[in-house]
C-alpha cells in the first residue's frame, strides 16, 4: 500500500508497498528474520508519525476492532498473535499491514475507506469491511512482507531505502501473485468467521464504480505500473476461486463436526481435501494429525497399549471399533507424526499448542517419553491447558515421579496441586464434565499405589461420563472392580441396526427419509477419496451429515 501521490486512490492500495517511508541504509547481505520485522517496525514507527491515528474508543476504531477481531479469533494459531486495528484520519481509501515481530502485527484502514463502505455498504458493511481486513490479514497470514526482502536476496539485489521503491524484479508478477493470493485466502478466512463471501468483491466493484479500474497508484520509478492487478481481474480471479474457497470453509465445519462425532477416517479426508487447497495454515494441518491420531486410537477395540491416558481431548469415542488391518495402526501413527510436525514447523514460534501436545502423545504411543517430554519443554503458551497439564503428569509417573504425577492431573482437572484426595472427590464429583485423560489417570495412579477406596471413586466417577464403550471405559471398569468398588448404573445406548425396516449400514441415505423425508438441499462436498453429503431440513431447523 503507498502513501498517496495526488488524488485519492480507488483501491485497497497493498500493504506490501509503503511508500515514502524511508529505512536507513540499504542490506546486501541475509536479513535474518528479526531484522527484517525491525525494519518493518521502523517503518510502521515513522508511517503513524506523519498521520493521525484515530484514538482506539472511538466508533470507527470500535467497528474496525470487532470485526477484525473475530476474524483473528476464528482461527486457534493466530491468537498467540497480538492484531492490532488502527484507524488513519485521511479522506483516501487505503489499507495497509505491517509485520513488527512475529508475535505483534498491525492494520490500518482510512477513515475514507470506513466512509465509503457506510455510504454504500447497506446492510452489509461488516462484510465488505471484513473482506478488506481479511486481504491485510492474509498477506500477514501468508508472510509476503518477508518474502519480498528474500525475492531481493534471491536476486542479488540490494533492499531499497525506500520500501516503495522495490525494483520491478522483485514486483511485476510475483507481486501480482501475492495480491490474488492474499484475496483468495482473505476470503476463506472471512466466511470462516462467518461473513459473506461478497463482502471483498462488492468492495472492489464500488472502488471501479467510483474511481474506474486502474490497477494502484504505483510510486515513480522502474516498479511504475506492475504493481497490482487491475481491479476487474481481482474479481474475475475472485469469483472464479469462490466454489473453492466457499466448498473449503464447509469441509472445514462438516470435518469439526465428523471430530465430534468421532468419524476420524472421514473428517481426516475432509480437511486433508481443504488443506490440498490452503497450503500453510497450521490449523488445518493439525486437524488432519489429530484424525490420523484417533483413527489410531480407535484402531484396536482394546485401545493402546499406553497404561495412562493421553488423548488431546475427551470427544465421543466412536460407537465401534473396527480391527485393524496388518499395520496400519503403525502407518496411521507415522502419518499424524508427520502432520502435527508440518503443523509445528508453520507456527515455528511455539504459540499454537495443539499439534505440540499432537506430537508428545504421538511419542508417548511410541514409547519415547525424552521426545514426549522435550515437545512439552518446547511450548511457549498454554501451560495452564488441561491436555499439557495431563501429559506433563503422564511423562512425570513414567519417569517414576509419582508425587509430580498427582500434582499434573489435579492441576489438570482444575484443582490445587495440593489438594487432599477426600475434598477433591467432594469437587469432582459437583464438576459437570472435569478432564476425563486426567481423571482416569489419577484414578490408575491410586490404584497403582493400592489406595484402592480412593481409586474405585475415581473410577466409578469416569465411567458415569465416559461409559464402558471406549478401551479405556472397559479398562475402568475392570478398575472398579479390582479395588472392590461397586460399578455405576449405566445406560448404554444400544447401537440401532435397523429403523423402519431400513438397514442403517447398507443405506444412510434412506434412514434420513425415512425419519425426516425429503430434504429442503442436498449438497454434495468431495474430499478426494469419497462424497460426504448434507441434507439440510431448513423448516425443521436440522441438518444431517452423511
Amino acid at each position: 500500500m503507498g502513501e498517496r501521490r495526488g488524488a485519492a486512490h480507488p483501491a485497497i492500495v497493498a500493504a506490501l508497498l509503503v511508500a515514502t517511508l524511508v529505512l536507513a541504509g540499504t542490506y546486501a547481505c541475509a536479513l535474518t528474520h528479526d531484522e527484517m520485522y525491525s525494519l518493518w517496525a521502523g517503518a510502521a514507527e515513522r508511517f503513524e508519525a506523519d498521520r493521525t491515528i484515530l484514538p482506539p474508543d472511538c466508533e470507527e476504531s470500535r467497528w474496525v476492532q470487532r470485526v477484525g477481531g473475530r476474524i483473528v479469533g476464528s482461527w486457534p494459531d493466530r491468537r498467540w498473535v497480538t492484531h492490532e486495528f488502527l484507524v488513519v484520519d485521511d479522506p483516501g481509501v487505503d489499507a495497509w499491514s505491517f509485520p513488527l515481530s512475529a508475535v505483534r502485527h498491525r492494520v490500518y484502514v482510512t477513515t475514507g475507506l470506513l466512509k465509503l463502505i457506510r455510504q454504500r455498504g447497506g446492510a452489509q458493511c461488516d462484510d465488505q469491511l471484513a473482506g478488506v481486513l481479511g486481504h491485510e490479514l492474509a498477506h500477514l497470514m501468508r508472510n509476503h512482507h518477508l518474502l519480498r526482502h528474500r525475492r531481493t536476496e534471491m536476486l542479488g539485489l540490494e533492499i531499497p531505502e525506500d520500501l516503495a521503491d522495490w525494483p520491478a524484479r522483485v514486483l511485476g508478477t510475483w507481486q501480482q501473485e501475492d495480491e490474488f493470493e492474499a484475496d483468495k485466502y482473505g476470503a476463506f478466512y472471512v466466511l470462516h468467521a462467518g461473513y459473506r463471501f461478497e463482502g471483498i468483491t462488492d468492495f472492489l466493484a464500488q472502488c471501479v464504480r467510483r474511481h474506474g479500474d486502474s490497477p494502484s497508484l504505483d510510486p515513480p520509478g522502474e516498479a511504475k505500473s506492475r504493481v497490482h492487478p487491475p481491479l476487474t481481474h481481482r474479481i474475475a480471479a475472485l469469483e472464479g476461486d469462490r466454489k473453492t474457497v466457499e466448498q473449503a470453509r464447509q469441509l472445514c465445519e462438516v470435518g469439526l463436526d465428523l471430530l465430534r462425532l468421532g468419524a476420524w477416517d472421514t473428517a481426516r479426508a475432509c480437511f486433508a481435501q481443504v488443506r490440498n487447497t490452503f497450503l500453510l495454515s497450521p490449523v488445518v494441518v493439525h486437524n488432519v494429525a489429530y484424525a490420523e491420531l484417533k483413527q489410531y486410537e480407535a484402531s484396536t477395540a482394546a485401545g493402546p497399549s499406553l497404561e495412562q491416558c493421553v488423548s488431546t481431548s475427551y470427544a465421543i469415542e466412536p460407537l465401534r471399533f473396527r480391527e485393524p488391518s496388518t499395520g496400519i495402526e503403525n502407518r496411521l501413527l507415522l502419518e499424524a507424526q508427520a502432520d502435527f510436525l508440518k503443523a509445528c514447523e508453520l507456527d515455528a514460534k511455539g504459540g499454537f499448542l495443539p499439534p505440540r501436545l499432537g506430537l508428545a502423545c504421538v511419542y508417548l504411543y511410541e514409547g519415547d517419553d525424552l521426545r514426549a517430554q522435550a515437545w512439552l519443554q518446547e511450548t511457549k503458551a498454554g501451560m495452564d491447558d488441561p491436555g499439557y497439564l495431563n501429559l506433563t503428569g503422564v511423562v512425570a509417573e513414567r519417569s517414576g515421579d509419582s508425587a509430580a504425577g498427582q500434582r499434573a492431573y489435579l492441576k489438570a482437572l482444575g484443582l490445587s496441586a495440593q489438594a487432599e484426595l477426600p475434598a477433591a472427590l467432594t469437587t469432582l464429583r459437583q464438576n459437570a464434565r472435569p478432564y476425563l485423560p486426567a481423571l482416569y489417570n489419577l484414578a490408575h495412579l491410586l490404584h497403582s499405589q493400592t489406595r484402592r477406596a480412593e481409586a474405585a471413586e475415581l473410577y466409578r466417577l469416569y465411567l458415569t461420563f465416559e461409559g464402558t464403550r471406549s478401551g479405556l471405559g472397559a479398562r475402568a471398569r475392570e478398575g472398579v472392580l479390582r479395588c472392590g468398588g461397586q460399578l455405576p448404573r449405566l445406560e448404554e445406548k444400544g447401537v440401532i441396526d435397523t429403523y423402519r425396516g431400513v438397514d442403517v449400514r447398507a443405506s444412510g441415505a434412506l434412514v434420513v427419509k425415512a425419519a425426516l423425508g425429503e430434504p429442503d438441499l442436498l449438497r454434495e462436498l468431495p474430499t478426494g477419496r469419497e462424497v460426504v453429503t448434507l441434507y439440510e431440513y431448513r423448516s425443521q431447523g436440522i441438518e444431517v451429515l452423511l
